[in-house]
């Protein structure tokens, strides 16, 4: 059986995969048709996707504003929103960019260019994440085949966490405290400046920018040193209407 696990964008994936990997664990991630992808990219939320139903799996979630401001640095610079920037690139990686952002201009699926506007946008921000996480979390209510876990659980304690996803996964003997300290966010920050392990998944599109890479922050409420309070609280009313407190 493909253990599978599900989540919004940003979420701490990049964190549980790399756990995963250190476990000898096989899991199938997937953002369930709502990841950043051209054909992804803007898409709301509105079932649960066909392929997916009845199979058992995990579901990981995360405060939808602190997911909603990561995500923004996500596409910000993996649409390489301004190309002069990157002198280095081959042409046709320029041309593919290039395509892939005229696409989803002329669709009306181009990101917000302001992080304000993004986390309010409803295609992009808050509110997707939140109607994505709601519309998941009431499906597996009633599910007792499927494990649900968020980020800030697996925060709060990750080795309770951590071993409860991996005996979800059919592997509860390993070392999770190990494990663990191998997944500390120094260490992965480390394998992601060196940008030796492609398995591991882990890079930064500007290394002098690690707003750029995979492993940003991985802060608990990060988004108030990026928001103003007006902000904060708008969003903390879009998220209220789907039965999240940010």
């Amino acid at each position: 059986m493909t253990n599978i696990l599900v989540s919004f964008p940003k979420s701490g994936r990049t964190w549980v995969r790399h756990a995963c990997q250190l476990a000898g664990l096989a899991v199938k991630f997937t953002h369930a048709g709502h990841g950043g992808s051209k054909k992804e990219i803007g898409r709301r939320f509105t079932e649960i996707p066909e392929n997916l139903k009845d199979l058992p799996l995990a579901f990981l979630y995360r405060n939808p504003l602190d997911t909603s401001v990561s995500f923004f640095f996500h596409l910000q610079y993996n649409l390489d929103q301004d190309l002069g920037h990157l002198p280095k690139i081959r042409w046709a990686r320029r041309l593919k960019i290039a395509e892939r952002r005229l696409r989803l201009h002329f669709q009306n699926r181009m990101p917000p260019k302001t992080l304000e506007e993004f986390v309010l946008d409803d295609r992009f921000g808050v509110d997707a994440v939140s109607a994505f996480n709601r519309g998941w979390l009431d499906y597996l209510s009633e599910r007792d085949d499927c494990l649900v876990i968020s980020y800030e659980e697996l925060k709060a304690d990750q080795v309770a966490g951590f071993s409860r996803l991996f005996t979800f996964f059919g592997k509860p003997d390993v070392d999770v405290e190990h494990i663990v300290e191998q997944s500390s966010f120094e260490n992965m920050r480390k394998k992601e400046l060196k940008g030796a392990d492609p398995a591991s998944r882990l890079r930064r599109e500007k290394p002098d920018n690690p707003e750029s890479g995979k492993v940003r922050r991985g802060k608990v409420k990060g988004y108030v040193d990026y928001l103003d309070e007006a902000t904060i609280q708008q969003a903390r009313q879009i998220a209220a209407r789907h039965g999240f407190e940010i």
